[in-house]
């Protein structure tokens, strides 16, 4: 039995490293130059390793960039439904101003009563420099007339200048058009 394993094993070899081994390492390099150059640049590893790391980033981005739309953004929400109310940008600001003052998860806070909104507004006023209190507590009173009483009609926000000098434009370049 142990001459039939004896056969089929190869036989041990002495310790140490295959005295051929330089020698092939040597054609190795040999190999990888051609004509005193050599075969595969540096430059061209640096550019393929530059090329994935833009391929990387460009797919953490596209993923990021998807991933945002994916989160809750409770003051666009905010803007559409104050919008929607007919709130003005300058009502839309106060009320984001107000609610980012007294900590609030959102100015959505604001719109769901008249007794929030006065009581939120009553702790900023009392922040803010005594010169503005008057005008910003006009403001929120105004505010909550339209958003709460039941005889008046949410009035569609006002155009500012910005919105009537387009307008203004549009109509402008309209009327060239027609010439």
């Amino acid at each position: 039995m142990t001459s039939l394993l004896a056969q089929h094993l190869p036989t041990a070899t002495p310790s140490g490293p295959d005295p051929g081994w330089y020698d092939r390492a040597r054609e190795l390099g040999r190999q990888l130059k051609f004509d005193g150059s050599v075969l595969f640049p540096p430059q061209y590893f640096f550019l393929g390793a530059a090329v994935l790391l833009l391929v990387i980033a460009a797919l953490w981005l596209g993923k990021r960039h998807q991933q945002r739309h994916l989160r809750p953004r409770p003051l666009a929400t905010f803007n559409q439904i104050a919008a929607a109310m007919g709130l003005s940008l300058n009502d839309r600001w106060l009320l984001i101003r107000i609610a980012r003052h007294q900590d609030l998860p959102s100015p959505l806070t604001l719109i769901l009563s008249s007794p929030t909104l006065h009581h939120y507004a009553q702790c900023y006023t009392q922040a803010i420099h005594p010169v503005r209190r008057h005008a910003v507590a006009n403001h929120v009173t105004a505010i909550g007339q339209r958003l709460f009483d039941a005889d008046t009609k949410p009035q569609p926000p006002t155009k500012t200048n910005h919105a009537r000098r387009s307008s203004h434009r549009h109509a402008r370049n309209k009327n060239k058009r027609s010439r």
